[in-house]
This record gives structure tokens, sequence and C-alpha cells, in this order.
């Protein structure tokens, strides 16, 4: 069998004898293919930030006084003074992001191929397509993460909760699987 050409061989595809393939299904199909394999190649290097590791940054601030609080965040947005001489320290933060943006190209294909035999004996093969670029509209999002650091009468965090989407730190443990 012949192969196409291809990136790695876990991504080739075999061409059974006596069949062919068009320009346009190879290009596409090694595009596709390097698109896969940027793709899994970049997954196990990136850092995923997610709100569980929010959570479990946050759940190490539990026990640490005013003092280590303000030292590491600042501080607060404000304060709101509750029962039994506890407080709830509040911190927000909230910012403007875009995403989208960028084009993507489309290669249509107007008619079927057609095989000629040239006059030297060789079949010929043309195709009739056309590649599009489309241009993708950009957006704005707003991006807010309000903690909440309950303080006991102690001078010590008993207990944080967290609201938004911009709460997010990358993950300090795997998260357990129950069987």
């Amino acid at each position: 069998m012949r192969y196409l050409p291809a990136m790695t061989a876990i991504f080739r595809t075999p061409v059974p004898p006596g069949r062919r393939l068009s320009v346009h299904n190879s290009l596409m199909t090694s595009i596709t293919r390097a698109g896969l394999l940027a793709c899994l190649c970049t997954l196990p290097a990136c850092e995923t930030m997610t709100s569980e590791g929010y959570r479990q940054v946050m759940d190490l601030k539990v026990g640490m006084t005013t003092d280590q609080v303000t030292a590491e965040r600042g501080q607060p947005s404000r304060i709101a003074p509750l029962n039994g001489d506890r407080e709830l320290w509040i911190y927000s933060t909230s910012h403007r992001e875009s995403g989208g943006g960028g084009t993507v190209m489309f290669t249509t294909r107007r008619s079927q191929d057609s095989w000629t035999r040239a006059s030297d004996g060789k079949d010929k093969s043309t195709s009739d397509s056309d590649t599009t670029a489309l241009p993708l509209d950009s957006y704005l999002y707003d991006v807010t993460c309000e903690t909440r650091f309950l303080i006991g009468p102690d001078k010590r965090v008993q207990k944080v909760t967290f609201e938004g989407n911009g709460c997010k730190a990358e993950e300090t443990k795997p998260k357990q699987v129950m069987p």
C-alpha cells in the first residue's frame, strides 16, 4: 500500500492500489492531521487554569492570619463586620478581555475531479476548487472574581468562598476519581 506524506506514522492513511486521492483531499487531510497533531502536542505542555484549581489554592488559606492575607493579597476591596467579632473580607477583581477574531480559510470544490489521458498515455487529474477567507468576529467579555474570607475573632481565616468566571488557578493536586 502507498501512504500519503504525514508528520508521524500514527496519522498515515493507506491508499489502496487502484484508488487515487485528489489533491484537494490530500491537502485537507494533511491540514487536518497537522492541526490535530499540533493540538495533541500542546495539551500536555499547557497549564490548565480551572475554578477547581482556585478552590484548591483557597483551601490552603484557611488558618492564615489577617496579616498573612494582607501581605499576600493587599488590602481587601471592602470589609463587612459580622456577629461575634467576625469579619468578611472581600477581594474583587474585574477586567475585560477580547476573544475571537482572526480568519478561517475554507476550500470549496465546485466540480468533481475529471480524469484525462495525456498524449504520453498517462492519466491527469484536474479539479475545480476555490479558497475563501472568512473573517471571524471578535468580541469583548468581562472577567470577574470575588473572593470572600471569613475572619474569626482570633483574626484567622475560617472559610474562603468565591464567585466569578475569573476565579481560576492551576490545579495543585489531581482530582480524586471515584471507582
